[in-house]
């Protein structure tokens, strides 16, 4: 934990995220939940060897400001890496996973847990999980809208998706692609090439537009203000 003194940021303590290998935190809408994406992969410290493949332990864990854990679910697949995470204004929370097991083994790379329910895959159909190649890299939630966006940079393909009914809305290449947010009208996404996109996902066809961004190798996490 990190607080600010003055206009310096200053390490306060540590408290558990109940998981191995924490990846993203964010707070829930109420302002006092904390939700933490657990890879489940211990590292080497300086290497980042991965030293615990075949005794991952991947979870979604919402925990109390003081640290104490509400909940820890996880998906069925043990070598599912929860990475990156969504959250819609009504508390549903979609995650974006990284497969580490055998490459021809079928994955489950959107996961969603909606209020009181339990976290469970968000249905796929097997083309776009095909495409993905196990990997996913960020994940956009548009609160208004009800749509949810994820990128899939091994695969150069970027997808939305309808969070309510789970209707495809947009399977589109995309060379490299890596950050994506959401926007007034819909989402905007970087790639590793520097090629940027906004997509107008207002109507029922979803328009896309170059973006003139500074050039740059962009990576996994996008943040807007």
């Amino acid at each position: 934990m990190y607080r600010f003194e003055g206009e310096r940021l200053v390490h306060s303590g540590e408290i558990s995220t109940h998981g191995i290998g924490p990846h993203q935190v964010s707070w829930m809408p109420d302002g006092e939940t904390l939700v933490v994406a657990n890879g489940g992969i211990r590292t080497e410290a300086e290497s980042r060897v991965e030293m615990n493949l075949e005794a991952m332990e991947p979870s979604l864990v919402l925990m109390r400001r003081d640290g104490s854990l509400i909940s820890k679910e996880t998906l069925d697949q043990q070598m599912n890496s929860v990475r990156h995470m969504g959250i819609a204004s009504d508390g549903t929370i979609l995650t974006g996973q990284q497969f580490m097991g055998p490459s021809q083994e079928r994955s489950e790379l959107l996961a969603i847990k909606r209020p009181g329910q339990p976290f469970v895959a968000f249905a796929v159909a097997d083309e776009q999980l095909q495409a993905m190649g196990h990997y996913t890299a960020s994940v956009a939630v548009h609160s208004e809208l009800r749509l949810v966006a994820l990128t899939a940079p091994r695969g150069n393909r970027f997808f939305i998706w309808d969070i309510d009914s789970g209707a495809l809305r947009l399977d589109a290449p995309l060379p490299d692609c890596a950050g994506v947010g959401a926007v007034d009208d819909g989402f905007v996404v970087t790639s590793g090439q520097g090629r940027c996109r906004f997509y107008d996902c207002r109507q029922n066809q979803l328009v896309a537009t170059p973006l003139e961004l500074p050039a740059g190798l962009w990576d996994n996490h996008l943040h807007l203000v």
